[in-house]
């Protein structure tokens, strides 16, 4: 991957699950370091020219350093020979996200793999994205809450996103809306407002939010 692919690839994922703000500067700088060597397989850096690079102390550092190997952004490895001289940073090829990590309350992390969703679901979101269909990032968390609130949830919430920013539905605005849907901070009076005035419900307003019960064919 080049500088610009990894670039993009960060700040199209840290969109839909954004680190913390030490983490996201941490990853810049290694980043732009590896950039200015040319990108090399691995390369070394010590703690004191990460925190004159970064300005963060160093506990800070750890600790973003942790959040980005959770993430799969950065490999760590420390030379027991030689431990002051500095850690060798490798910076994986990964354009999108392949698996989510959550912690459990004892602090173990659980793997929550990719899953299809629906072809139903996928029209859905293609119908109310402008005639885009949902891509690897985005199926993934689509998966992922269904599993969570089962498809009508997940149906009506891309229906209410699409509603608010047609022809330009990310993860952003569909989560907004989900999250409203399961905390009920929407009512009936919102969601009408939402539609543009509309009376309809969600539900009155077709499988694809638009009147329609059948998806046109894309």
């Amino acid at each position: 991957m080049t500088y610009y692919d990894r670039l993009n690839a960060f700040f199209r994922n840290n969109e839909i699950d954004p680190l913390p703000p030490s983490a996201q500067l941490l990853y810049l700088h290694l980043l732009h370091e590896n950039n200015r060597l040319q990108n090399p397989c691995r390369f070394r850096l010590s703690e004191s020219r990460l925190a004159d690079m970064t300005g963060l102390s160093r506990q800070t550092i750890a600790n973003a350093k942790r959040a980005l190997k959770n993430r799969g952004l950065i490999e760590v490895n420390v030379s027991p020979s030689n431990p002051r001289a500095g850690s060798f940073y490798i910076l994986p090829d990964t354009a999108e996200p392949t698996k989510k990590q959550n912690t459990e309350s004892d602090g173990r992390q659980v793997e929550t793999n990719d899953a299809d969703i629906s072809a139903e679901l996928k029209k859905t979101w293609t119908w109310n994205n402008d005639g885009t269909p949902p891509n690897e990032t985005e199926a993934y968390y689509l998966a992922d809450d269904v599993k969570l609130y089962g498809e009508e949830k997940v149906r009506q919430a891309i229906i209410r996103a699409g509603q608010k920013k047609r022809g330009s539905l990310s993860v952003y605005f569909y989560k907004m809306q989900l999250g409203n849907l399961t905390s009920g901070k929407e009512g009936a009076g919102n969601a009408r407002r939402n539609a543009g005035g509309n009376s309809q419900t969600v539900s009155e307003r077709g499988l694809y939010g638009r009147g329609e019960d059948t998806a046109p064919e894309l």
